[in-house]
């Protein structure tokens, strides 16, 4: 009976990483390699508008689309790996459009936002 039981546990820690990683989750954050200034400009430009200066969220802006407001530097939002924040800029993520306006964000500029972004996370409360 161990013995299946240690089998079990030895598949549980191969087989649910990668499947945290596809739900947008990932155990260690890569440093993004993008220019956080640049970054912080294409953001003003595209992404205040529903995501406020701070990331906080524009509760105005998330009550017209009926989605729940979720602080981009909180736990949550930091916690999503950097392949999922790209692809939610690019194809959009449930209530958020991707970014069009007024042209699809090229890689370099992704990676900007990116980089930005990753600045916005909150220390936790003591």
């Amino acid at each position: 009976m161990r013995r299946y039981g240690f089998a079990i546990m030895i598949a549980l820690m191969i087989l649910v990483p990668p499947a945290l990683s596809k739900r947008g989750y990932s155990q260690a954050q890569e440093k993004p390699k993008g220019d956080v200034e640049a970054g912080k400009e294409l953001y003003v430009k595209n992404c205040q508008k529903c995501h406020a200066p701070d990331g906080a969220g524009v509760p105005k802006m998330y009550k017209l689309v009926k989605a729940p407001v979720v602080h981009l530097g909180s736990k949550e939002a930091q916690d999503k790996s950097d392949d999922f924040i790209r692809e939610s800029m690019t194809k959009g993520f449930k209530k958020m459009e991707p970014i069009r306006d007024p042209r699809p964000l090229n890689a370099e500029e992704i990676e900007n936002i990116l980089a930005f972004t990753r600045t916005l996370k909150q220390q936790p409360v003591k």
